[in-house]
């Protein structure tokens, strides 16, 4: 539960535009890994929320390799803050990959993963 509200202060620095939050949104899932605590998928989905783009992506491959099975009904606010990521990069098509992405594996999108893709659309 602390590294998940570690995690989660993360998250919210990264909407605040901190630069810094993706590094130690790393730095905590790897402090999990060193004390043998999993993360799951409220952990991948704040560290997801907290990366850039391109770091979100290899959060994300992490989580669909490792906790996924594990945590099935976590698994769209994982994919939606990889969504959410791209688009505040103004990274929309990879949003919309995601959305596919997920799909293809079995993970059906809620209603803020629609949300995310509908606000894709919209710039395109």
């Amino acid at each position: 539960l602390h590294y998940n509200a570690l995690l989660a202060a993360c998250a919210d620095a990264a909407r605040r535009r901190d630069a810094a939050a993706g590094d130690a949104a790393l730095g905590v899932l790897r402090k999990m890994e060193e004390r043998g605590v999993a993360p799951d998928s409220r952990s991948f989905s704040a560290a997801v929320a907290a990366a850039e783009p391109a770091g979100a992506e290899g959060l994300l491959a992490e989580f669909e390799s490792s906790a996924l099975a594990s945590d099935p009904e976590g698994a769209p606010f994982v994919y939606c803050a990889a969504m959410r990521a791209s688009l505040r990069a103004g990274e929309w098509e990879a949003a919309l990959s995601l959305l596919d992405r997920m799909r293809a594996r079995g993970v059906d999108p809620d209603s803020h993963c629609l949300g995310a893709a509908l606000e894709a659309t919209t710039t395109i």
